[in-house]
């Protein structure tokens, strides 16, 4: 009961402080129930190859901005490279997610070497981040629309997950993957994740 007690949902994923959750526990539950298909290993390896490297030479950044505004303090660019300047990341390879364009096209105006997965679509309407697309769109038209259907992007938000559970350092927006990652990881390790704008657990 104090376990289901402390993993109520909040704004960033499960818990109000994530370092509350048993990762003993959790852990536990993950490795029993959750087993990636191929399909998301598939997804999974081509983003890897993409980029080029190992996946322990990743620093992955997600991002995302649309909504979540309207439900968090979210980090500006200025922040996400502030923090990375503090990590030592020569030899690495910076992989940045985001759902909204704006927050692309300011990282690109700065003086840092990223990477991009041009197979996960940005939203069209750049006013919706994309999951609100999967519910109002039919999955034919969603289909014409990014040429891939809603089943495939969701195999690649876990097989992207996998990716921050893997990478040598994941710095995550608030919000759900405030948790998920580190559940999946079985640990906080090598996770930077964000309680609002300028505040880390």
């Amino acid at each position: 009961m104090d376990f289901l007690k402390i993993s109520e949902y909040s704004n960033t994923g499960l818990s109000e402080n994530p370092k509350h959750l048993n990762l003993e526990i959790t852990n536990q539950i993950i490795s029993k129930f959750f087993n990636p298909k191929k399909e998301v290993l598939d997804w999974y390896d081509t983003f890897i190859n993409h980029i080029g490297c190992d996946v322990n030479d990743i620093i992955f950044i997600w991002a995302r901005r649309t909504d979540k505004s309207s439900e968090s303090k979210i980090p500006s660019v200025d922040e996400y490279l502030r923090l990375l300047s503090t990590i030592d990341y020569e030899n690495k390879k910076v992989l940045i997610q985001t759902d909204d364009h704006s927050v692309l096209e300011e990282f690109k105006t700065k003086n840092l070497s990223f990477y991009t997965l041009p197979q996960i679509p940005l939203p069209k309407d750049k006013d919706k981040p994309f999951h609100v697309n999967l519910w109002l769109v039919s999955d034919e038209d969603f289909k014409k629309i990014y040429g891939i259907t809603k089943i495939d992007h969701l195999r690649q938000m876990v097989a992207l997950s996998l990716i921050a559970k893997n990478a040598h350092k994941s710095i995550i927006y608030p919000g759900n993957p405030t948790t998920f990652i580190p559940l999946f990881k079985g640990s906080f390790d090598d996770c930077i994740l964000y309680k609002d704008d300028i505040n880390l657990f």
